[in-house]
């Protein structure tokens, strides 16, 4: 066994020191050992960065190659110690080691000890070597130690050195081309009068630079994983730079030209090309075919359209790198055609190779470039703000973390604390606009409490019971809080005060039958029916219908009988009253406030949205992170929309806003939400094209230039009562709506665009919200009816044609849900008696609670429910019976499950009910029945009546999620035909069609949209949802973001055809309508896909032009002719929508279709 140990150490030993060796000292080799640690803990590293905030990424980046070093070096420490202490072990007797002081042994421990104590030279082992082999190994392991420090220093040089030489050979370009990152910008200063002036002592820096950084990188392979943080110090960075530089000089410019005869260009070709595979070795990247150079015929054909839609980008990339070069030659651009085509044939193969050694690279080092300019910057003349940042931080501290435009919130003048303090309002607004919840949870605590006290104070002075009537008074007072919904002042203070009515209806009834245990089911089966089904009347009734299931459920748990019926009653009166003093009274609602703290929250949900979808564009990757990421923010921003829409859909008496001001803020606000939802469509598809690292770099830098300009609009002044504007704020440059290149590949031009209408989403959005707030700024709304029209508006565009209903009138929902309500209920309260002959009713609390519109929703609502349920009795009940319900620990619980139960109620369902089962469960004890069988049965019963209603909405009267979807987005289709037809035909002159008509569909189609992704939230929390397939045909999520994408053309319709009318457009009124026309027959087909028959003809095609701008039509001005075209693109896109949806449902009914048949201008 001695001997094993021996050898085992010996080649632990060798292993530790030729991978030191290999790393330090060895030329073009890695270590076995070091090189593997760093690219594991590498990707670990990477795998932290990334969900890192993007203001502290950087400083988390540049920490990497420090921890890569003490690892390796303590790698290697642990293995001399190591391999040394097991040859020790393997030697060890009681003859080879004396053993001195207390505690020593002749142990792998004490062996381990030894050889640490050997190796950092200070000795004091307990451990003495008595042989000349063992004196021999520990002089060795000593001198070992020095030598390691030797070798460790030389390799700790290295590296630095090798950094050192990748910032030489960047600054080479980032000192020239100043923010522009292009590299034809790094070459300007180096022409004058067409002439290289300097270029080939440029360029000998470049060859030094770039050799002595390849050389240290074959020894110190380490160095590779080198991060800075900032864009323009990285390995992706020299090579994208020095590529281009390359292509641009040898092949940018006509042959024969004294810049492209350079002797060092082609030896740096060579050497740029060896490094690529040199590089391949650890970032591995296929070597595909290069692309087919066009012919001659092609090239010319391709040149004279400057590269526009090619199919082949290559070529608009080499027209772009001719007039970029010509500029600076002061030649004429593709002057001659068969030369340029020579230096194309030259240039692809090297322009594509340079392409996949830049993104894998960038892939492997985890490079997010942004580039928010496209000319240098001059640090005299301050011109963009943003930019002059990104150039700035290049020479800043490497300590200090960046400024993120996404986290620079507005700092308000003032003292530091009410700084603070509305930094903290801001955020919070996200959150709790206005302290909507918060207010409401702390009226529901001060009437619960109010309301107990002071029953109990009246009964026990009457020498009455007073205990039980109080606990179901501030019961009563806690859920009374949340009965006052109404659209006016008056109907809230009417809800209130009529919730007492049904309560104390259930409470005489209930104690008129409480002793028949059957009467009693029976009654709790009716209340549960009655105050689902009242729900059909609207939210006002919803409300007093589950205050009344709930008051009457508590009043059973309380064991309520007919001889305490009056102080039942009055504790009812009671807990109503201190409900309404608080509701409107004392902490009346403010709707003003949150409807202004909800645009502030919405600005700036709009703000951090764009957060992943920064990292995904920069990182070219969508991931399952980028998807939860994107998923979130989404999903966040639309709760945030539906909030705020409620808020605007009050009457004008709750915040005295004039009805034009608030329909045109919807508008906006929908706007904005179809923005973004086309953004992230944009941003995924961009993320799946190869595109190069210079075009990846400009459209993150896009974003990054949108969040700082949508910062800049939450910084100006104007919404009355907000938080006053940042002192000294420097202004950005004018944002730019120029088109994006016609060389662009298809994706990256639409993430650009994209772009561009969320920052007029957004600006639009904060006028009209300024506009809205404040009655002295003027304002014109959108879509208002016409003026100075003799003919009476035609409105019946705003209202839906009602469906004739086939086979007899159909159950609503609300009948259909109260139906499995009473039968869920009294199931739960059979099976309850059977498990407990208590009649504690939980089972039937679980079932009433859990159902909900359809199956899918309730098997989530019950998963989530029954966790509630479940936790709340579980902590309630261990609480109580550890504590032996001290008064002084259960009452405070109380006041505060009395608060989380009203808080999350509007936002999270579950922790709501876990809270309100806590209150139910800490009640427990005043019954005098909390024992450990008890809470056993609870959990049971709970569990049973979770699984009663999962079962009920199966069985009875069941609605099918995917049903319920396919109805709301058929009823979404038939809205777009309608807004569609009436749009076309007021641009066909009908201007009997109101602008106000089409303004209600549109939020008709606004809720359809909000309807469809509420339905659809079960689907996209099933298993398949969280797997790639689900964004492919047929996937829930490629379906909803169809259904996003058709509203937000159609919304773009609406704009574009008004632009057209204002601007003239005079087509035939038969040719619009033959459009509107094929559009319905599309829609139509739709509906009827999804009506699970077989869809109807189709046009495949309905279009005016290719989509691009060519010349004007004749008649037509160049405004009229540009906005036709826009008019036709959101048509076809529309179009192509809604085929694109009725393919995804019945496949085959689009290929099968006649395109021959299709409708053209």
């Amino acid at each position: 066994m001695e001997a094993i140990w021996f050898v085992l150490g010996v080649v632990v030993l060798t292993a530790t020191l030729l991978d030191v060796f290999l790393t330090a000292l060895n030329y073009d080799e890695a270590g076995f050992i070091s090189g593997v640690v760093t690219r594991v803990q590498w990707r670990v590293l990477r795998q932290i960065t990334r969900r890192l905030p993007r203001r502290w990424r950087a400083v988390g980046l540049r920490q990497v190659t420090g921890i890569q070093i003490v690892v390796v070096i303590a790698v290697w420490l642990f293995g001399i110690i190591l391999g040394f202490g097991l040859v020790y072990y393997g030697l060890m007797s009681k003859s080879s080691f004396s053993v001195s002081g207390s505690g020593a042994g002749l142990t792998l421990f004490d062996a381990l000890y030894f050889s640490a104590a050997q190796l950092s030279t200070v000795g004091g082992s307990s451990l003495t070597a008595e042989t000349d082999l063992l004196r021999f190994l520990s002089i060795t392991e000593t001198l070992t130690g020095v030598i390691l420090i030797s070798l460790v220093l030389t390799f700790l040089l290295g590296v630095y050195s090798v950094i050192s030489d990748l910032n030489t050979l960047c600054r080479y370009f980032f000192t020239v081309e100043r923010g522009a990152g292009s590299p034809v910008a790094s070459l300007s200063p180096f022409f004058r009068d067409g002439q290289p002036n300097g270029l080939d002592g440029h360029l000998d820096g470049i060859v030094g630079a770039f050799a002595a950084y390849t050389d240290g990188l074959r020894f110190h392979h380490a160095a590779y994983y080198f991060q800075s943080g900032h864009d323009q110090f990285a390995l992706p960075y020299a090579l994208r730079m020095l590529a281009g530089t390359l292509g641009a000089l040898r092949w940018g410019l006509p042959s024969g030209h004294p810049a492209s005869t350079d002797p060092g260009l082609v030896p740096l070709t060579f050497q740029f090309l060896e490094f690529g595979e040199y590089i391949k070795r650890g970032a591995p990247w296929k070597s595909r075919d290069v692309p087919e150079v066009v012919s001659a015929e092609e090239f010319t054909t391709l040149v004279r359209d400057h590269g526009r839609d090619a199919g082949d980008g290559w070529v608009g990339q080499f027209v772009d790198l001719d007039a970029s070069m010509a500029r600076l030659a002061q030649v004429e651009p593709l002057a001659d055609i068969d030369d340029a085509y020579q230096r194309y044939s030259q240039w692809l193969p090297f322009a594509y190779r340079a392409q996949q050694i830049a993104l894998a690279v960038s892939k492997d080092l985890d490079y997010q470039p942004a580039i928010v300019t496209d000319r240098p910057i001059s640090l005299l003349h301050s011109h963009d703000t943003l930019a002059m940042q990104t150039v700035l931080a290049e020479e800043s501290s490497p300590v200090r973390p960046q400024p993120d435009p996404a986290r620079e919130l507005p700092a308000p003048a003032g003292s530091r604390l009410s700084r603070w303090w509305s930094s903290l309002d801001l955020r919070h607004s996200q959150v709790d606009p206005g302290y909507a919840r918060l207010r409401a949870a702390s009226r529901a605590v001060l009437a619960a409490v109010s309301a107990a006290l002071l029953l109990y104070l009246f009964l026990d002075a009457t020498g009455r019971t007073a205990l039980q009537p109080a606990i179901f008074c501030g019961f009563v007072g806690m859920l009374s809080t949340g009965a006052s919904g109404g659209t006016t002042p008056r109907a809230a203070r009417i809800t209130s005060a009529l919730v007492v009515l049904p309560i104390g209806v259930v409470v005489l009834l209930g104690a008129l039958v409480s002793d028949s245990v059957l009467l009693t089911g029976v009654l709790v089966v009716v209340v549960a029916l009655l105050g689902v089904w009242s729900g059909r009347f609207g939210p006002r009734w919803a409300s007093l219908g589950r205050v009344t299931f709930m008051s009457y459920y508590f009043a059973l748990i309380l064991r309520l009988d007919i001889s305490e019926v009056l102080p039942y009653l009055c504790a009812a009166v009671v807990g109503v009253a201190m409900a309404f003093l608080f509701n409107h009274v004392l902490l009346p609602p403010r709707p003003r406030r949150i409807l202004r703290s909800g645009i502030d929250g919405f600005g700036h949900r709009l703000l951090s949205s764009l957060d992943p979808l920064l990292d995904a564009v920069a990182g070219a990757r969508w991931d399952p992170d980028i998807r939860r990421r994107v998923s979130l923010s989404e999903r966040q921003l639309r709760r945030d929309a539906a909030f705020l829409e409620g808020q605007l859909s009050a009457d004008e008496s709750m915040t005295d806003i004039p009805a034009e001001r608030v329909a045109a803020l919807r508008l906006r606000v929908f706007d904005s939400e179809l923005a973004l939802t086309n953004l992230v469509m944009a941003a995924r598809n961009v993320t799946g094209t190869v595109i190069s690292l210079e075009l990846r770099g400009r459209l993150a830098g896009r974003i990054e230039l949108l969040q700082a300009h949508l910062v800049q609009m939450a910084r100006q002044p104007g919404i009355p009562g907000a938080e006053a504007p940042a002192r000294d704020v420097t202004p950005l440059a004018p944002w730019s709506d120029d088109d994006p290149p016609p060389t662009w590949p298809k994706a990256a031009r639409l993430l650009y665009q994209a772009i561009g209408d969320l920052h007029r989403s957004a600006r639009e959005f904060r006028t009209v919200a300024v506009a809205t707030l404040d009655p002295t700024v003027p304002f014109t709304a959108a879509l208002s009816d016409d003026v100075g029209v003799d003919s009476e508006p035609d409105r019946s565009v705003a209202t839906p044609t009602p469906d004739a209903a086939a086979g007899g009138r159909p159950l609503s929902p609300t009948t259909r849900l109260a139906t499995q309500a009473a039968v869920a209920t009294g199931a739960a309260l059979t099976i309850g008696e059977i498990v407990s002959a208590t009649h504690q009713y939980w089972a039937a609390l679980a079932a009433y609670q859990v159902l909900g519109g359809t199956n899918g929703e309730t098997f989530v609502k019950g998963a989530q429910r029954v966790a509630g349920t479940v936790a709340g009795a579980a902590v309630g009940f261990w609480v109580v019976l550890s504590t032996d319900a001290d008064a002084a620990v259960v009452l405070p619980l109380l006041a505060v499950a009395v608060f989380g139960s009203t808080y999350y109620r509007p936002v999270a369902p579950a922790v709501s009910t876990f809270w309100t089962t806590m209150i139910f469960a800490l009640l427990y004890e005043f019954l005098g029945r909390l024992t450990t069988l008890a809470l056993e049965i609870r959990v049971l019963e709970t569990l049973f009546g979770a699984a009663i209603a999962l079962v009920v909405s199966v069985v009875v009267l069941p609605t099918r999620t995917r049903s319920v979807v396919n109805k709301d987005i058929a009823s979404l289709a038939k809205d777009v035909d309608a807004i569609v037809s009436a749009s076309l035909s007021r641009l066909a002159g009908d201007r009997t069609i109101s602008r106000s008509a089409i303004r209600q569909r549109l939020f008709l189609a606004e809720q359809h949209v909000r309807t469809i992704d509420t339905a659809a939230a079960p689907l996209r929390l099933a298993p398949s949802a969280f797997a790639v397939g689900a964004f492919e045909v047929g996937g829930v999520e490629s379906r909803l973001t169809a259904v996003w994408s058709l509203m937000y053309h159609t919304r773009h319709l609406v704009g574009a055809v008004e632009h057209a009318i204002s601007a003239g457009v005079s087509t035939t009124a038969e040719d619009w309508r033959d459009l509107g026309g094929a559009t319905s027959e599309n829609v139509t087909a739709l509906t009827t896909a999804l009506s699970g028959s077989l869809p109807g003809p189709v046009n495949p095609v309905v279009t005016g032009d290719d989509g691009q701008d060519g010349e004007e039509e004749d008649g037509l001005t160049p405004a009229a002719s540009r906005a036709t075209k826009d008019v036709l693109r959101e048509l076809q896109l529309v179009n192509q929508t809604v085929l694109a949806l009725t393919e995804d449902i019945s496949p085959g009914a689009v290929n099968a279709a006649d395109k021959g048949d299709a409708v053209r201008l």
